[in-house]
């Protein structure tokens, strides 16, 4: 339970740091977009590794 709670307070923690960062600072547009196509890159790799899984056992 309370490495639960840790965990969700450091993830918040960062989404709020990163909200007030956001509205203090807008990076340069190569940053931005760099930025924005490792996190697409990064989503569409779990996504990937999320369905490998029960594809595979389904073809076993």
């Amino acid at each position: 339970m309370s490495q639960a709670l840790l965990f969700a307070l450091v993830t918040s923690g960062a989404l709020i740091a990163g909200a007030f960062t956001g509205m203090r600072w807008m990076p340069p547009a190569h940053l931005l977009a760099s930025l924005l196509a490792f996190a697409a890159g990064a989503l569409t790799a779990a996504l990937a590794f999320e369905l490998f899984e029960p594809a595979f056992k389904v073809d076993s």
